[in-house]
């Protein structure tokens, strides 16, 4: 792996250690999400951010990732992951989880956008659950 698509990765990975910071504080807004973070996605996770605090939840649990560049051009990348959450809604008030954590791994495709010099979520698209990572 070329020292392209490690920078491509260590973005992702960031992406994801914020979203689970950002969900498990509901302190918003946050400007760490547009560090991670633009355009339709930022508008997404904003939106779905705060309509769980509106609902009185917060997000705990972790994730784990198997992400591989598939394509990258100087200033976008498609990343494929096979990952496995464990994050759960919880209500704030009572520590409850909301629901069970997905039964399975998840393959999504996600768009890195470099933003200003620096790689960030440009979008995310779920293609599918039953994957297994290709490590």
């Amino acid at each position: 792996m070329d020292q392209g698509e490690q920078a491509v990765l260590d973005a992702y990975r960031r992406y994801w250690q914020i979203y689970i910071a950002v969900g498990s504080e509901m302190k918003l807004p946050d400007p760490r999400l547009a560090e991670v973070a633009t355009g339709d996605e930022l508008r997404q996770l904003n939106g779905a951010f705060l309509s769980d605090q509106a609902a009185g939840q917060v997000l705990r649990g972790s994730i784990d990732l198997a992400p591989e560049v598939i394509e990258r051009t100087s200033d976008r990348a498609l990343v494929r992951d096979c990952q496995a959450s464990q994050i759960l809604v919880i209500e704030r008030a009572t520590g409850r989880p909301l629901g069970p954590a997905p039964p399975e791994r998840t393959l999504i495709t996600v768009t890195m956008l470099r933003d200003q010099g620096v790689w960030k979520v440009g979008g995310i698209r779920h293609e599918g659950n039953g994957c297994s990572p290709a490590r």
